[in-house]
């Protein structure tokens, strides 16, 4: 399969949050001679999302891997690329320098605008400041990333925004109109993992959520849609959300 293609089935996985199979593409599209640090040009964006997909199914990143991600982030590249290898340094960081490491990428962000890349490195920071236990320095970022999402129209990423933001103290808004924007930007995600197959346990531990809160939400979920089941749930979706990535 072309280079191009794979990269893109696996950035759709990671949009859909479904880490565990966006890996096997990316690692597909990774296969190959070890990258020599002194070019840049070997820098994959794709290597960098096989990163954090790591990171969110809780798989170990490799020394070999660490050590060619601190030599890229030691050279001189363009702004945006510089950005995400910061992203994926502090998705891999300990706690003592994550800080420093997404602030670095938000910098780069800054000299080079990119309103997706940008909601995504937000994100990735609010996620690993609510874990923390830093509500409040989450939300902040979530915010961010969140309207990121919502004004280049990144339903889907919104909703992992959304979900994040609520866990982290703040309600999300609600949406209206067709059957997926029934729903809140929470109850969307918890939709679409149930209508591909999740569990409720699995759901709650991709959302870092508990079982009880997705059930409650899947409730919800079952009522705006008017479904009992999550076959039906899928059939509903199937047509509606294929525009949200």
């Amino acid at each position: 399969m072309h280079h191009v293609a794979l990269d893109g089935l696996g950035l759709l996985e990671l949009s859909l949050n479904r880490p565990d199979r966006a890996i096997p593409y990316l690692e597909e599209v990774n296969r190959g001679p070890e990258p020599d640090v002194r070019d840049p040009m070997v820098v994959r964006v794709s290597s960098l999302d096989l990163i954090e997909a790591y990171v969110r199914v809780g798989a170990d990143i490799s020394a070999t891997m660490r050590d060619q991600l601190g030599g890229f982030a030691g050279l001189t590249l363009p702004p945006a690329l510089s950005a995400l290898i910061w992203r994926a340094m502090a998705l891999v960081a300990g706690d003592g320098d994550y800080d420093e490491f997404f602030s670095r990428a938000l910098a780069f962000h800054a000299r080079c605008p990119s309103p997706f890349d940008a909601a995504r490195t937000r994100l990735c920071y609010g996620e690993r400041l609510r874990r923390a236990g830093r509500r409040r320095d989450a939300r902040e970022h979530l915010r961010c990333s969140l309207d990121g999402f919502e004004r280049i129209g990144a339903r889907l990423w919104a909703a992992r925004a959304a979900t994040e933001l609520t866990a982290a103290g703040q309600p999300a808004k609600a949406r209206s109109g067709s059957v997926a924007d029934a729903l809140t930007a929470q109850e969307l995600e918890v939709a679409q993992l149930a209508a591909n197959g999740g569990t409720n346990r699995e759901i709650a531990t991709q959302l870092f959520l508990s079982v009880k809160t997705i059930e409650m939400h899947l409730g919800r979920v079952y009522r705006k849609v008017g479904v009992r089941s999550r076959t039906q749930l899928a059939n509903s979706f199937r047509d509606s959300v294929k525009d949200c990535v």
